[in-house]
């Protein structure tokens, strides 16, 4: 999943991207789907501020009665990355990412599985126990 930037370009716009389960490499079980993310991205000179709104409706079965239950995640996260000559480095940070100076495409697909993933409760109950 790539987000598409300008190389030049500052500014601020808002992009919605849908990507499936398969694309994302999400797990069957939970199941997800109606998998949206909406970036509001702000570029100015070298830096580009990304804040990703996510959702998704996951479905599985309950730990409790073990009927089937489907419930809703709405994560955020916030990104910045940075114009380098050099970008095959590691920042040290996982909120920071290093991109190439005439790079048009940013990778989010790692960065938005762990965000839904991590969102994903311990125990899933369909009722309060």
């Amino acid at each position: 999943m790539k987000l598409q930037i300008a190389a030049g370009s500052d500014g601020e716009w808002v992009v919605t991207l849908t990507p499936t389960a398969d694309e994302l490499g999400l797990p069957q079980d939970p199941a997800f789907t109606d998998i949206s993310v909406e970036i509001t991205v702000t570029q100015r000179d070298r830096q580009i501020m990304l804040d990703l709104d996510a959702y998704a409706a996951v479905t599985t079965e309950c730990y409790h009665c073990g009927e089937p239950y489907t419930f809703t995640i709405n994560p955020s996260l916030q990104l910045r990355c940075l114009r380098v000559p050099n970008p095959d480095r590691d920042s040290g940070d996982e909120n920071l990412k290093f991109i190439g100076l005439m790079e048009t495409s940013i990778e989010l697909e790692q960065d938005v599985r762990d965000l839904l993933l991590l969102e994903l409760p311990m125990r899933i109950v369909c009722c309060e126990q």
